[in-house]
């Protein structure tokens, strides 16, 4: 039998410029295997993270799906984490929201909420929905998005929450959002919608999920 897995030196990379070119597709699932074609083959190759870091620039297109399936699955739709910021774009991984500001518009939920361990860790496995604040009334810019993703970590720093998140998908906010507050709990009594508030950390207690899917938004 003939084995068509290309060489890899010990610097992690293929054998020689003729393998390289040969390369159609490979895509990282994510464990150190590498999938793909080559003249037509499937193959396997299993490298580790470094090697594949070395590798990766030299396939050109390369195209990665990361699999949030399971991840999403496993997350609580009883409730959903709204963050709502101006001039924050969501694109660093992190951002802040002050003490004050944490926990307004949630019902069942005092802004006097001890921020402890336990639950800190309630609040990581809801879904959450990342969204600048509008520019008008009940509107914002056709393109403006917001995001749909998870909290990773949160830590009390003085007068301020640090929270690091990880996006899944991302979709505009206008023709969702602010066309549909009442389902999402975003109304408010001023017939303003939460959108145009000031900075804040609200918690709902909806299947965001659910809503989305309704929708025709299959998050992943």
């Amino acid at each position: 039998m003939t084995d068509n897995t290309p060489a890899i030196s010990q610097s992690g990379l293929p054998a020689s410029p003729q393998d390289q070119a040969k390369i159609q597709q490979f895509n990282n699932n994510g464990n150190g295997t590498l999938i793909g074609s080559l003249n037509a083959q499937n193959v396997h190759i299993a490298l580790t993270d470094e090697q594949l870091e070395k590798f990766f620039p030299l396939l050109g297109a390369v195209t990665t799906s990361p699999d949030n399936t399971l991840e999403i699955s496993q997350l609580d739709r009883t409730h959903y984490n709204l963050f709502v910021l101006e001039n924050e774009d969501f694109r660093d991984g992190a951002f802040c929201v002050g003490k004050s500001d944490a926990l307004t518009y949630s019902p069942g939920f005092s802004s006097n909420q001890p921020i402890t361990a336990d639950f800190i860790e309630s609040v990581k496995k809801y879904p959450c929905i990342f969204a600048a604040r509008n520019s008008d009334r009940n509107t914002t810019n056709s393109d403006q998005p917001f995001m749909i993703g998870k909290i990773m970590e949160v830590a009390v720093q003085g007068n301020n929450i640090k929270f690091k998140f990880k996006k899944y998908q991302t979709i505009v906010q206008q023709n969702i959002l602010n066309e549909s507050p009442q389902e999402f709990a975003l109304a408010t009594a001023s017939l303003r919608n939460e959108l145009d508030m000031k900075n804040h950390w609200a918690i709902k207690d909806l299947d965001l999920l659910g809503i989305l899917e309704s929708k025709g938004y299959k998050i992943s």
